[in-house]
């Protein structure tokens, strides 16, 4: 609400009827204009995703790269940034501390996943929110970092040596045909049309007695006690199909 629209210093005074006195133009300093850059939802998602992926990075991969001290400059400047526009004090970085610690502890230490990595998601996300001007733009700097991050982790790992950790998390093993690995050739066109006997009780899995051979079969949903005279239908895959002779 406003009593008068003035366009300058002089329309002030005459509004309010007193005589114009020297004036001192209060401009901002630089490490305010930087602070004001540094909350931008863009920038500070980018400077998000600098630090979480920086200390990613330098977790799974072998050797000292210093991104984890480049991780933690990436993050001193989003808090500090914040701090001088939106004064939240120490309490938003504390959070964000104590959700990394919480994270660590629940991937190095304490087995699963629980109350633990809950917590630590939440200190993160809430510090976030508590130093971000207006929730908006906090949803926007998260959904930059969360995309930055996985893109640039992954990057990481396809071009730097990762650390045995890194092996533990993953399963590295292959099954391929280079390992001497092969899938069974097994051809069961030949059974269909053929008649039998269960020997077990299909429900509706079970094993038949068809030409003096055992064979596991499946029934088209019907349940089968052993004895009963099945025909095979069909094939799905691997599995044979039968169905009851009436």
């Amino acid at each position: 609400m406003a009593d008068a629209w003035a366009e300058n210093y002089a329309e002030v005074c005459a509004f309010v009827d007193v005589t114009p006195t020297t004036t001192v133009e209060v401009v901002p300093s630089f490490v305010e204009k930087f602070s004001v850059f540094i909350t931008n939802p863009v920038v500070a998602g980018i400077l998000i995703a600098i630090g979480l992926a920086a200390i990613i990075i330098e977790i799974i991969t072998s050797g000292f790269s210093g991104l984890g001290i480049v991780g933690l400059c990436a993050f001193a400047l989003y808090f500090a940034g914040h701090m001088i526009v939106t004064s939240v004090g120490w309490v938003a970085l504390f959070l964000f501390l104590l959700g990394i610690i919480l994270i660590i502890l629940e991937a190095f230490v304490v087995p699963g996943f629980g109350v633990t990595g809950v917590a630590g998601i939440a200190g993160i996300l809430g510090s976030i929110f508590l130093v971000a001007p207006t929730p908006q733009y906090a949803v926007i700097s998260l959904l930059i970092a969360i995309l930055l991050t996985i893109v640039l982790v992954v990057i990481s790992i396809k071009h730097m040596k990762t650390r045995k950790i890194w092996k533990k998390l993953i399963l590295s093993n292959r099954t391929d045909t280079e390992s001497g690995y092969t899938v069974p050739n097994v051809d069961n066109a030949n059974l269909v049309g053929k008649e039998g006997v269960s020997i077990t009780p299909l429900r509706p899995a079970g094993a038949i007695e068809l030409d003096g051979e055992r064979i596991d079969v499946v029934t088209e949903g019907d349940f089968l006690p052993a004895g009963t005279m099945v025909r095979v239908m069909g094939l799905d895959g691997t599995r044979i199909i039968v169905r009851a002779i009436k």
